[in-house]
């Protein structure tokens, strides 16, 4: 019998549990500083631009450009095995220049990517039901 498995999947904490709850509204949120106004991503409680622990979650337009990707042909967990070759991408989005995601490029092939070709975010159902950001060519 094999056994099946699924990739790991975010838990969400204290600092994150309004991200992950965006994520499964089909919003992609992210945290912006009450101080500096600057977003900033990965979620925290401080600001590393000003110092400020205000902050607010503001919603993203989903739109960004590819700015850097690997393909991975290499699985390292079970569950990968099934899906490689796939693509990790660092995507900017167009709210904040420098504010950068690391997520999975979807509907693409190696050789059609381009630094600065225009994104969108969609968001895929993981089987513990939490949904995750992905990110494929703006259509």
């Amino acid at each position: 019998m094999t056994e099946k498995h699924n990739f790991p999947f975010p838990i969400a904490d204290l600092d994150t549990e309004q991200y992950w709850a965006a994520c499964n509204r089909d919003e992609l949120r992210i945290q912006q500083c009450n101080g500096c106004f600057l977003y900033r991503f990965t979620p925290g409680p401080v600001c590393g631009e000003c110092g400020s622990s205000s902050s607010k979650w503001s919603k993203m337009s989903g739109l960004g450009k590819l700015t850097s990707w690997t393909v991975v042909t290499h699985p390292i967990h079970p569950a990968a095995i099934a899906r490689v070759p796939y693509i990790v991408a660092e995507v900017e989005l167009q709210e904040q220049a420098h504010l950068r995601i690391i997520t999975n490029l979807l509907d693409s092939q190696p050789e059609e990517l381009r630094v600065g070709l225009p994104v969108e975010v969609v968001f895929q159902s993981h089987p513990s039901g939490q949904k995750i950001p992905q990110f494929r060519p703006r259509r």
